[in-house]
């Protein structure tokens, strides 16, 4: 936890310093404070079984989860990833409303959907939709070929591309390995450009009672709090602020190399 506050709470105030006013600065170490208090408590409550249990990975599924604020340019690197990772990464199989029918709507009902997705919210998220990308054989398999076997299969790794509000599902997901990476911006003028390119795109709607400065100011807002849930979620084992694409994927790439370990 030590760690934790010498190497993260920088790397976030470098975000919200900008953008957050000066009261809400002064509550992020106590927030951070409450965090690591919350998890001392917690491991002083298991006993020892439960350590030892905890500290076993190997039958757990790794999940490259990447998250951030809205606007961070997050997608436009998962998918430079999944296309140049040689077979590595995948995305997760969404469940596809037209094809599924009336059981998308029972899922739905069900909360087995943790996100929809694409034009008329056609597609959804599931459990299922991570743990099954990457068919366990394919990397069972991988373990057990000989080293320098060039026909072995490629080890695979499931990437999802999450809001704030799906990571907070996921971390209540038993069965996965999360490996968190962290999207965002250093400069409030970096997430205002963006916002605005993306009304000027259409990407981006203005409704009929709010104006440009009404939702960017709103969206700025939304940034801050996914910020403050960055600095004290403790989901998240590397930061990358997105100022230059290339260097980006660099740090992309080595945080991913993880997932492999």
């Amino acid at each position: 936890m030590i760690g934790f506050l010498s190497y993260r709470i920088p790397l976030f105030v470098r975000q919200l310093q900008p953008i957050a006013s000066e009261s809400a600065m002064q509550m992020i170490p106590g927030s951070a404070g409450v965090a690591m208090q919350q998890i001392a408590n917690a491991k002083n409550k298991l006993d020892t079984a439960s350590l030892s249990s905890l500290q076993s990975t190997d039958d757990l599924v790794p999940v490259l989860l990447v998250s951030g604020p809205p606007g961070t340019g997050k997608t436009t690197l998962i998918q430079e990833l999944i296309s140049k990772g040689n077979g590595r990464f995948v995305s997760p199989i969404m469940v596809d409303k037209v094809s599924t029918g009336a059981q998308f709507e029972i899922m739905q009902q069900r909360g087995e959907i943790l996100e929809v997705s694409g034009k008329s919210e056609r597609y959804g998220l599931t459990v299922d939709s991570i743990i099954n990308a990457v068919p366990k054989e394919t990397n069972d398999d991988d373990d057990n070929s000989q080293e320098g076997d060039s026909n072995a299969p490629v080890k695979k790794v499931v990437v999802v591309d999450a809001s704030v509000e799906l990571t907070k599902k996921l971390t209540n997901v038993g069965g996965l390995r999360l490996i968190g990476v962290w999207i965002g911006l250093d400069a409030t003028e970096k997430f205002e450009s963006r916002f605005k390119a993306k009304i000027a795109d259409g990407s981006l709607a203005i409704p009929e009672d709010e104006t440009e400065e009404t939702i960017i100011r709103g969206k700025i807002r939304e940034a801050v709090n996914d910020i403050e849930y960055g600095v004290v979620s403790g989901v998240f084992e590397f930061t990358i602020l997105n100022d230059n694409f290339d260097d980006s994927m660099k740090q992309l790439k080595a945080a991913a190399e993880y997932c492999f370990k």
